[in-house]
C-alpha cells in the first residue's frame, strides 16, 4: 500500500536526484515548475510561522529558483499580515524565468517592500542590510544560493553571505544554506550560519558531515507538491 511507502522526509537524495525529482513531476505528472515553487515557498512560511516571527522578515533573493521561490514567499508573508522587505541585488532582466515570475507579482503587489540594487558594492549591501532590519525583523532569510551550487563562490555571494552572517537576527535558509555543497557537506567558501532549515522534497547527501551540521540548525523537510510515487522512483534508479 502507498501509505506504507518511505516518505520522502526519511529519505535521502543527491542534488542529481533533485533534480530528476523536479525534471519526472514537470514532465511525467504535468506540474508547473511555478506550482511547484509555490509550494515551496508557502512551505517555507507555514516552516518560519511555526518557529515564530515576533517583529518581521527580510529576505535576501539571488537570481535562480531559490530566489523565486523567496519572491513567492514574501508574498505568503504578506499576505498573512507579516511585516516584510525584501533585498535583490540584481536587475529583474537577470532573474531566471520562474523567478522574474514572481518578482513580477510580489511587485504589482506591493512595490514598497523591494529594495533593487544591481551592482551594489560590499559596503552598501551592508549598509542596507542594516538599515533594513533597524528593528524591524527578527529573521533574515536566506534565498541566494539552492542546492546545485558547485565550487568556490564568486563575488558578490561571498561578501553578500559575509555580511548576512554578521547580522543580529536569526537566519531561515530555503533548501539549504547559501554556499553550501549538498553533495558533499562542505563549504564552497562562504555559507550562511542557518538556524532553520527548510531543505525541499528529501535530507541531501551532505547534510551528515559536521560542517553541514553547524550550518544547517534545524532541519524540516518541505512537502513541495511531488507525487511520493515520483520520489520513490528516483532513489530506486540510484
Amino acid at each position: 500500500m502507498d501509505n506504507l511507502e518511505p516518505r520522502s522526509a526519511d529519505l535521502i537524495l543527491s542534488c542529481d536526484q533533485i533534480r530528476e525529482v523536479d525534471r519526472l513531476a514537470i514532465e511525467k505528472y504535468g506540474i508547473p515548475g511555478l506550482l511547484l515553487m509555490e509550494n515551496a515557498a508557502r512551505g517555507c512560511t507555514d516552516c518560519l510561522e511555526e518557529a515564530g516571527i515576533k517583529k518581521g522578515v527580510l529576505i535576501v533573493c539571488g537570481k535562480g529558483n531559490n530566489g523565486g521561490d523567496g519572491f513567492a514567499m514574501a508574498r505568503h508573508l504578506l499576505i498573512r499580515g507579516f511585516g516584510v522587505k525584501v533585498i535583490s541585488p540584481w536587475h529583474p532582466s537577470e532573474l531566471k524565468e520562474d523567478a522574474q515570475a514572481n518578482f513580477h507579482w510580489l511587485q504589482t503587489m506591493a512595490p514598497e517592500i523591494l529594495h533593487q540594487s544591481p551592482g551594489l558594492s560590499d559596503s552598501a549591501f551592508d549598509h542596507l542590510l542594516h538599515s533594513q532590519l533597524a528593528g524591524q525583523a527578527d529573521w533574515i532569510v536566506d534565498a541566494l544560493l539552492g542546492s546545485g551550487t558547485r565550487g568556490p563562490l564568486r563575488s558578490p555571494f561571498d561578501e553578500m553571505i559575509k555580511s548576512i552572517n554578521r547580522m543580529n537576527a536569526k537566519k531561515f535558509s530555503i533548501d539549504i544554506p547559501s554556499g553550501l555543497d549538498a553533495d558533499l557537506g562542505k563549504s564552497t567558501g562562504q555559507t550562511i550560519m542557518a538556524d532553520l532549515t527548510g531543505t525541499l522534497v528529501a535530507h541531501k547527501t551532505g547534510f551528515g558531515t559536521e560542517r553541514a551540521k553547524r550550518c544547517l540548525g534545524e532541519v524540516r523537510v518541505l512537502d513541495i507538491g511531488v507525487p511520493q510515487s515520483v520520489v520513490r522512483q528516483v532513489c530506486q534508479d540510484r
